[in-house]
C-alpha cells in the first residue's frame, strides 16, 4: 500500500519538504506556511502535480535515494558536489541539460587539481545515469561528456615534518591516528573504520 504523503524537516537544507507522486517539494522552512501550502497542493487535481522535469528536483531524489541505500558520507560525498551545481543552474530542465553546462562550470574552478575537477564530474554523470536507470528520464544528455583526468598525488611528507605534525597534535586519539595512517597506507575514512576484529597480529596484517 502505497504511503500517504506528508512534510518532514530537512535540517541540512533548513526548510520542510514533501514527497507527492515520486517528486520532491520544497515547502520553505517555515512550519505553519509551509503545511498550508501543502494542503492547498494536495487539495489540487492529480493532474497539476505531474513529475517536474526540473534537474535540482532530480538532484534531490537522488540524495534521498542515496540517503535510504548508501552510507552516509556517500551521501554527503554527493549532496556537496551536486549542491554547488544546483546553486549555479537552480531553473535548468533535464531536457536542457547539455555537456557544455558541466564543462563550463568545472573551467570556472581555478586553482583545483584535475582529480578534483574529475570528482565534480563524476558526481553530476551519476545522477544522470540514475535518473535514466530510475525511468526520469528517456536518455542521458551528458554520457558522452569526458571527465578530466584523474591526476597523481605526489606530495610526500618527510619524516622531519611527521614528527614535527605529531608535535602538533594534542589529543592522544587524534596521534595514534596519524601514526595508524601513516605506517598502514590506509585512507583517512578506512583508518577510522578500522576495528579490533580487523587486525590479525599473529600474521601481522
Amino acid at each position: 500500500m502505497a504511503r500517504h504523503a506528508k512534510p518532514w524537516y530537512r535540517r541540512d537544507r533548513r526548510s520542510w519538504w514533501v514527497t507527492v507522486d515520486g517528486v520532491r517539494h520544497n515547502l520553505g522552512p517555515d512550519k505553519k506556511a509551509a503545511f498550508t501550502k501543502f494542503h492547498d497542493m494536495m487539495s489540487r487535481p492529480a493532474k497539476r502535480r505531474l513529475a517536474s522535469d526540473s534537474l535540482v528536483t532530480i538532484i534531490d531524489a537522488f540524495l534521498e535515494w542515496c540517503q535510504n541505500h548508501r552510507a552516509a558520507d556517500t551521501y554527503e560525498w554527493y549532496r556537496d558536489r551536486l549542491q554547488r551545481f544546483a546553486e549555479v543552474h537552480p531553473s535548468l530542465t533535464t531536457r536542457e541539460l547539455r555537456p557544455f553546462h558541466v564543462q563550463q562550470w568545472l573551467d570556472t574552478m581555478q586553482g583545483l587539481a584535475s582529480g578534483t575537477k574529475r570528482n565534480y564530474c563524476r558526481a553530476v554523470k551519476r545522477v544522470m545515469r540514475w535518473a535514466q536507470q530510475q525511468g526520469y528520464i528517456d536518455s542521458n544528455p551528458i554520457a558522452m561528456l569526458e571527465q578530466p583526468k584523474a591526476g597523481r598525488r605526489e606530495q610526500i611528507i618527510s619524516p622531519d615534518e611527521f614528527g614535527r605534525l605529531l608535535e602538533l597534535a594534542d589529543d592522544r586519539s587524534f596521534r595514534d591516528l596519524l601514526v595508524t595512517t601513516s605506517e598502514t597506507g590506509c585512507r583517512p575514512q578506512e583508518s577510522l573504520r578500522v576495528e579490533s576484529r580487523h587486525v590479525d597480529l599473529t600474521n601481522s596484517r
